[in-house]
């Protein structure tokens, strides 16, 4: 490998994870750098943008806007990592979301849209967000069953 290297012009050495022998061998740390890097910068976001979209989702639920409750606190809870630092507030904004699509959900069978409500469901249901989440689930087992709603197939039928 260290021979192919130099016919590009370039020695082991231009190459972090190389060592001079062109083995695995070289220092990492540019890379690991870089990483620890990311790492502080997504964190930085999530403390600064999260507990700001949670804020809104918050307002959103109290003023039963929940389109816009379902973006905000979706939006907090990608921004916040699974990670031990972070773990309370990723566990209040899913709560949030939680509460958020549960009122989309049951807008959207008000309106007649079972196919939107059942989607919405499904998405909180994934495995990033809140799969055990029991109230989804027997909503999803609700909108699943055909002799439960009168579902005409469109709205306003």
């Amino acid at each position: 490998m260290a021979v192919a290297l130099c016919l590009l012009g370039q020695g082991p050495s231009a190459f972090s994870g190389v060592g001079a022998d062109g083995t695995g061998s070289g220092s990492y740390s540019g890379v690991e750098a870089q990483a620890e890097l990311e790492i502080a910068n997504r964190m930085q976001l999530a403390d600064d943008y999260a507990p700001q979209a949670m804020q809104r989702g918050s307002v959103a639920l109290m003023e039963r806007d929940y389109e816009t409750a379902y973006a905000q606190y979706k939006a907090a809870g990608d921004a916040l990592p699974d990670a031990p630092n972070v773990r309370e507030l990723r566990t209040t904004a899913m709560d949030g979301f939680s509460k958020a699509v549960m009122g989309l959900a049951e807008f959207r069978i008000e309106e007649g849209r079972w196919d939107d409500a059942e989607e919405t469901v499904r998405v909180l249901l994934q495995p990033q967000y809140n799969p055990n989440y029991k109230p989804a689930q027997r909503l999803l087992a609700r909108l699943d069953s055909p002799d439960y709603f009168y579902n005409t197939g469109t709205p306003g039928f």
